[in-house]
């Protein structure tokens, strides 16, 4: 069965599997039935609209900042529902439950409607094929009010 995630406030939807769970957090966030697997959006007011230049830019310090150690990172530029944007892909280390492991993450950035939106996913190396077509139904249905 599928899923609808709504948020009038911020004009934003999208429909997801239901074996994905929705996650009460500060951003949009489902979580895969492997439980470690993710997708997130966050949503975020900007006055500005970037230059694709720019996104670049943002999407890099972003990866550099949030990460310890980022490898093969890839950013290319991309459309989504007609805006521009970029299109990201990296590995990193993350401190598990356990002890440091190993997480593969695709993203984009897009600015539109005075909005910035940031939309991630993050598998394990060896669930990130598995799930990867459930990033790729989100942006298929992802819509904007």
């Amino acid at each position: 069965s599928t899923q609808t995630y709504s948020d009038a406030e911020q004009g934003v939807s999208f429909s997801y599997d239901g074996k994905w769970r929705l996650l009460d957090t500060d951003t949009v966030t489902i979580l895969a039935p492997d439980l470690l697997s993710t997708i997130s959006l966050e949503c975020t007011r900007s006055q500005e609209t970037l230059s694709n230049d720019a996104i670049m830019e943002e999407a890099e310090k972003m990866i550099l900042e949030s990460t310890s150690n980022p490898r093969d990172i890839v950013l290319e530029s991309t459309t989504i529902l007609g805006y521009d944007g970029v299109r990201g892909n990296f590995a990193a280390e993350y401190q598990s439950y356990e002890d440091m492991a190993e997480a593969v993450y695709q993203f984009y950035i897009f600015y539109a409607e005075g909005m910035r939106y940031y939309l991630i996913y993050a598998s394990t190396p060896e669930q990130f094929d598995t799930y990867l077509p459930e990033l790729e139904h989100v942006i298929e249905t992802l819509s904007l009010a």
